[in-house]
C-alpha cells in the first residue's frame, strides 16, 4: 500500500511539474514570436536607411611572452602572428579595452605598441558627448587626453573609445 501511495505522489509530482513545463513553453513561444516580428521590422528599417552591416569581426587569443618595459619604450611581444591571422596595425584589446595595436609581426610571434608608450597617439572621443579629443602615450602608467574640444564636458567615468577616424583603429573600442 505504501508503494503504491508512493506511485501515486510520483504521478502527481510529474503532472505539475509537466503542467509548469507547458506554461513556461507558452510564454517562451510569445517570446519567440516578438524576437521574430523585431528582426523583421529591423532589417526592415536597415533596408530603408541603406545600411551596410560591419564586416564580421574576428578575434585571436594570444599570450604575452616578453615585455620590454623599458624607460624609452613600452611594447610587448605576444605568441601570435602572421600564421594565425595577424597582420601589423591591428588593434590590440583584452576585457578591459585597447591596449595598442600591432606593429611587427612575424610567422608565430608579434610586437604590440602599447597605448602607453610616448610614440601612441589615437584619436578618440568621449561616450555621451561625442567630444573630440587624442589620447597621447606618455610613458606613464596613464595616456593622457589631448586636444580636448570642450574640456568642460569631461566628468570622472566617461567612458573613452576610439573615433574612427584617421583609419587605424575601427570605432567604439
Amino acid at each position: 500500500a505504501e508503494a503504491a501511495m508512493d506511485r501515486v505522489r510520483g504521478f502527481i509530482g510529474v503532472s505539475q511539474v509537466n503542467r509548469r513545463l507547458e506554461e513556461e513553453n507558452q510564454r517562451l513561444l510569445q517570446w519567440q514570436q516578438v524576437a521574430l516580428k523585431l528582426t523583421t521590422e529591423n532589417r526592415q528599417l536597415q533596408g530603408l536607411l541603406k545600411v551596410v552591416p560591419d564586416r564580421a569581426v574576428s578575434y585571436v587569443t594570444a599570450r604575452v611572452i616578453a615585455n620590454s618595459g623599458g624607460a624609452y619604450v613600452r611594447t610587448v611581444m605576444v605568441n601570435a602572428g602572421s600564421q594565425a591571422g595577424l597582420a601589423r596595425g591591428q588593434a590590440v584589446i583584452t576585457g578591459d579595452g585597447l591596449v595598442g595595436r600591432l606593429t611587427e609581426v612575424g610567422s608565430r610571434a608579434a610586437r604590440v605598441l602599447l597605448i602607453t608608450d610616448l610614440n601612441s597617439r589615437i584619436p578618440v572621443k568621449i561616450e555621451g558627448s561625442n567630444t573630440g579629443a587624442v589620447l597621447a602615450g606618455d610613458n606613464s602608467e596613464r595616456p593622457r587626453l589631448l586636444y580636448v574640444g570642450s574640456p568642460e564636458a569631461l566628468k570622472i567615468g566617461d567612458r573613452v573609445v576610439t573615433s574612427g577616424e584617421g583609419g587605424v583603429f575601427p570605432p567604439d573600442l
